[in-house]
């Protein structure tokens, strides 16, 4: 059995792994993210400066 203190730490660091694991994961899809808003952004503008069918 792993003492009360040692739990507690291990549990710390999965918390920050998770965490971590998170962020790299926001950061990685942040050029996506951005490259779509800007993309629907560009097309709603299209849309509404040229009146289509579509």
């Amino acid at each position: 059995m792993a003492k009360i203190g040692e739990a507690d730490i291990i549990m710390n660091i999965k918390m920050l792994y998770i965490i971590f694991d998170a962020v790299f994961a926001v950061l990685i899809a942040f050029p996506d993210i951005t490259a779509f808003i800007l993309k629907r952004n560009v097309i709603t503008r299209m849309k509404a400066e040229v009146p289509s069918t579509m």
